[in-house]
């Protein structure tokens, strides 16, 4: 009765609507498996093909956040890592593309960095740029100072040079 509970339970939740036909686990003796017409769609197959691309943009609307969260086996760990450190990696470049003729959306693109890593120092730097480009460099002060804040809470580092001097341009702009 297990067996048949958790296949009824796999069935229901491979069904993606009532309108399929046939069968999506097929028995072949004592074994089940997925019907081979069964349409797959792996998202780190997709974030890999994307990855490859010259334009990024089309990657962050695949990424829906960690890797197998809650999963600690190394090779889960490794590729969360390695997949976080390529959307950084793809939210700091598109921001720093976007600083010149969309100020704005620069604060969300490095925003949306900054929710995966609150320390990356240099999406603090394009968000306090942004600021700077939109005339509002008090805007600019709060934000290195909530930097420079959590900067010391988490590592008890003091902020890269380029941001002190960012801080100080600020300063100048009021």
């Amino acid at each position: 009765s297990s067996v048949y509970a958790a296949t009824t339970s796999i069935r229901r939740a491979l069904r993606q609507d009532d309108s399929r036909p046939g069968e999506l686990l097929l028995r072949e003796g004592s074994m089940l498996r997925l019907d081979s017409q069964l349409e797959v769609w792996c998202d780190a197959r997709e974030l890999e093909k994307h990855w490859a691309l010259p334009q990024r943009d089309s990657l962050l609307s695949l990424y829906r956040g960690p890797f197998l969260q809650g999963c600690y086996l190394d090779w889960a760990v490794r590729l969360r890592h390695q997949w976080e450190e390529r959307m950084l990696q793809a939210l700091q470049e598109l921001a720093a593309r976007q600083l010149e003729l969309e100020p704005r959306q620069t604060l969300e693109t490095a925003g949306q960095g900054l929710d995966i890593d609150p320390l990356r120092q240099e999406l603090h730097a394009l968000k306090i740029r942004a600021y700077l480009a939109l005339g509002q460099p008090e805007a600019g002060l709060r934000h290195f100072q909530l930097c420079e804040k959590l900067l010391r809470q988490a590592l008890g580092l003091e902020p890269l040079t380029s941001l002190l001097e960012l801080y100080h341009r600020c300063r100048l702009a009021l």
